[in-house]
């Protein structure tokens, strides 16, 4: 038996979204008034309230998507794009605010994790494997997050007024241009986990869409690798997203 047999939980059940096959897949409202979806606390809720039963059974709540956790990696788009428009600035902090929540609900020591945050490049956050979930490797994955935060460039640049996705070629070596979905998702399988979350606002770039769930299927394992994925406050890329879910037996959300 494989050392991944052996790791794998049950298929993930999602909280959010019922349907993986269904594209008119009801939104995950964040605002003031819906703080707490999927029973958390905070900004979209990890496990928060819901309390050592569900820690007990090794789960984790992602905006509202609940899913097994172990050898779990977090896929992120880091993109410029990621702070611009209906996003805002704090963007991409909020989904960093929402994966430290989620491990944070974890029972320490309960679950193993990675974080993969993309754009034009990838980056991985722990280099050989995965991270038990304990108070440092969350604090340490989220200072990881932060410095690449894309929203830093106003500070860097001391840029006033509108942010443009232009104000982005060049900075930091062109760390936040582009959208290379199909090289973090190689990033991720080379982990060999038993779950992805990929959360992106955007159209692939580099490869087409078509192009990148074709590599998905050629790395996909048996039995498949579920890949929970998550539109992220636009519209674009949406279709992308339902497909690589469905074609991976995961669950497809947006985040509004």
């Amino acid at each position: 038996t494989s050392k991944r047999a052996q790791r794998s939980l049950p298929r993930p059940q999602p909280l959010a979204v019922k349907n993986a096959q269904n594209t008119n897949v009801p939104a995950i409202e964040m605002n003031d008034a819906n703080l707490t979806v999927g029973g958390g606390r905070g900004f979209g809720g990890g496990l928060g309230a819901l309390g050592g039963a569900v820690a007990d059974s090794l789960r984790i709540s992602f905006f509202g998507v609940e899913s097994d956790i172990y050898d779990v990696v977090f896929v992120v788009d880091m993109s410029g794009s990621m702070v611009l428009e209906q996003r805002g600035l704090e963007g991409f902090r909020k989904v960093v605010d929402e994966l430290v929540e989620s491990l944070e609900g974890m029972e320490r020591g309960a679950g193993t994790f990675n974080v993969i945050a993309f754009s034009g490049k990838v980056d991985r956050f722990y280099q050989t494997g995965f991270r038990r979930v304990t108070e440092n490797s969350i604090a340490e994955a989220r200072a990881w997050l932060i410095e690449r935060d894309p929203a830093q460039i106003v500070k860097d640049k001391k840029i006033k007024g509108k942010l443009t996705g232009d104000m982005f070629k060049g900075y930091k070596g062109g760390r936040h241009g582009g959208t290379n979905a199909d090289a973090a998702l190689k990033e991720a399988f080379r982990l060999k986990p038993n779950l992805i979350f990929f959360i992106s606002d955007g159209e692939p770039t580099g490869s087409s869409a078509s192009e990148v769930l074709k590599s998905v299927e050629k790395l996909q394992p048996s039995p498949k690798v579920a890949i929970n994925t998550l539109s992220y406050k636009s519209k674009d890329g949406r279709d992308f997203l339902k497909k690589l879910a469905k074609a991976s037996e995961g669950t497809y959300s947006e985040v509004r």
